[in-house]
C-alpha cells in the first residue's frame, strides 16, 4: 500500500505560506478541472518535469516532437526523441480512467511493436503528419539542441527502430494498482531492450487556486516501477521481472546498476562522435561502446598490409572519478617498436599536448602518454557538455600529433 503526505509552502519566515491539498482525481473533468489533455500538454510542454534519469540515463535531453503521433496501433500520446536518436513514447491516462489499470499498458506496446517496423523516413512521414508538410524531424532537433551530425542522427535513429530501443512511459496523476501489476499481465522473460516508466503526476492545489505538480517514479519493491523488456521473434512481449526473494533482488539490482552504467557510457560516447570534427578527415572514427573505453586505431602500412598495433583511447574510470585520454600501442611487436621509437621526441610530443599530458609505463609494460580531467556526474547537462568538448578537442589533438608520427615511424621500420 503506498501513501504520501501532501506537500506545504513555506515562506522567508519558516511559516507555512499555503497549504495544499490534492485534487481530487474521481470524478468529472468538471470537478478535476483538467483532463488527459492537461497531462499530455503538460508532458508536451514540459519535457523536464519527467524524472528520466531515474528510469534510464541513457535518455538524455528528450526533445517533444509532437502530441497523436499516427501509428497503425493508434495515435501516440506525445513522441519525443532525444539528440543521440532514442524514441521516447508517452502514454496519458488519469487515476479514473478504467485504462489506466491494465489496457494501456497494451495499448503503449502495441505502439513500440509499430515503431520498430519503421525505417526513418516512416517516422519522419509520420511526424511531418502531425506537424506540416515541411517539417524536417533532424532540423527540428538540431533547432532545439545545436549543432548535430545529420548522418550520425539518423543512423542512430534507424538503428534504434530497427532494434526496438525506446522508452516507454505511463504518465498519470495517479497509478492504480492494477498497471502496477504489470507483472501479471505481461510474464516471460526477455532481452534489454524497452525501458518503461510508470510516473505519477499528482496535482496539488493552493487555497489561492494555484496547483504543484509533484512527479514521481514509483520506485520498484514490491511494486513495479520499472521494467525493461523487448520482443520475442513472435512478436510476444517479454519482461524482466520480479517476484524473486530478497537475495535475489539485491543481485538484480547489482546487475540493473552495471547495466545503467553500460547506457551511460553509450549514450555518452555517441554524444562525444555525433560532432566530432578531426582535422585529419582520413582518420577512422571510434565506434560508441558500452564499455568504459573507445579506441582510436592508428594504421601503419607493414609487409603491404596495415597493422592496428597503435591507438588512442578514451576513457572513463568512475572508480578514480577520472575521465582521459592516452596514445599507446601493443607491448610487443609492431605497436611496442613504434611506441619505443617515439621516445627520443618526447619533449617535442609533450610540448604539442599541452601541460597535462605524461608519459607513462603501466604495469604491462607498454608506453602511455596521456591526460586525466575530472570526471563528474554525466546526468549533469553543463558537466557532461564540458567533458563531450574537452574530449573532442583532446582526440583531435592527439590524433595531429601521433598519427603522422606513426606513419613515419612505421616506413622505416618496414
Amino acid at each position: 500500500m503506498r501513501q504520501y503526505g501532501s506537500p506545504i509552502l513555506i515562506d522567508a519566515s519558516g511559516t507555512v505560506a499555503k497549504p495544499l491539498s490534492p485534487v481530487q482525481r474521481s470524478g468529472s473533468a468538471e470537478v478535476r478541472g483538467y483532463d488527459e489533455a492537461f497531462i499530455q500538454r503538460l508532458v508536451l510542454n514540459h519535457p523536464a518535469l519527467l524524472p528520466l534519469n531515474e528510469i534510464d540515463p541513457t535518455c538524455v535531453d528528450p526533445v517533444p516532437v509532437c502530441d497523436e503521433l499516427p501509428t497503425r496501433a493508434g495515435p501516440i500520446d506525445v513522441f519525443m526523441i532525444t539528440p543521440t536518436g532514442m524514441p521516447l513514447l508517452v502514454e496519458c491516462k488519469l487515476w479514473n480512467n478504467p485504462q489506466a489499470r491494465r489496457e494501456v499498458v497494451g495499448q503503449i506496446i502495441d505502439y513500440a511493436k509499430e515503431l520498430q517496423k519503421w525505417s526513418y523516413e516512416d517516422l519522419q512521414r509520420a511526424c511531418a503528419a502531425r506537424k506540416g508538410a515541411d517539417f524536417e524531424l533532424f532540423n527540428f532537433v538540431a533547432s532545439c539542441t545545436g549543432n548535430l551530425d545529420q548522418k550520425t542522427f539518423t543512423d542512430n535513429v534507424t538503428r534504434n527502430l530497427r532494434d526496438g530501443r525506446c522508452v516507454l512511459l505511463v504518465v498519470g496523476d495517479g497509478i492504480r494498482e492494477g498497471v502496477e501489476a504489470i507483472g501479471e499481465y505481461l510474464t516471460g522473460s526477455g532481452a534489454l531492450q524497452f525501458s518503461f516508466g510508470l510516473v505519477e503526476l499528482p496535482v496539488f492545489e493552493t487555497t489561492d487556486g494555484q496547483r504543484l505538480v509533484t512527479p514521481r517514479t514509483l520506485a520498484k519493491t514490491t511494486i513495479i516501477g520499472r521494467y525493461v523488456f523487448g520482443f520475442a521473434p513472435d512478436g510476444a512481449p517479454r519482461i524482466i521481472d520480479d517476484g524473486s526473494t530478497e537475495e535475489e533482488e539485491q543481485d538484480e539490482t547489482v546487475d540493473e546498476a552495471k547495466r545503467l552504467i553500460s547506457g551511460e557510457n553509450f549514450a555518452f560516447w555517441t554524444d562525444v562522435l555525433s560532432n566530432l570534427e578531426l582535422d585529419d578527415r582520413s582518420q577512422e572514427l571510434a565506434k560508441p561502446k558500452t564499455s568504459e573505453t573507445i579506441n582510436f586505431w592508428l594504421p601503419a602500412p607493414r609487409g603491404g598490409t596495415m597493422i592496428k598495433d597503435n591507438w588512442i583511447t578514451l576513457y572513463l574510470a568512475r572508480s578514480s572519478n577520472q575521465a582521459g585520454i592516452f596514445f599507446t600501442g601493443t607491448r610487443t611487436g609492431f605497436g611496442g617498436e613504434i611506441a619505443r621509437a617515439m621516445l627520443p621526441e618526447i619533449e617535442d610530443i609533450l610540448e604539442e599536448l599541452g601541460p597535462e599530458a605524461r608519459q607513462t609505463e603501466p604495469k604491462s609494460g607498454k608506453i602511455n602518454i596521456g591526460e586525466a580531467h575530472v570526471l563528474g556526474p554525466l546526468h549533469d547537462s553543463n558537466n557532461r557538455a564540458e567533458l563531450v568538448s574537452w574530449m573532442r578537442e583532446r582526440v583531435n589533438r592527439y590524433v595531429n600529433t601521433f598519427r603522422p608520427r606513426v606513419e613515419a615511424i612505421a616506413e622505416t621500420l618496414d
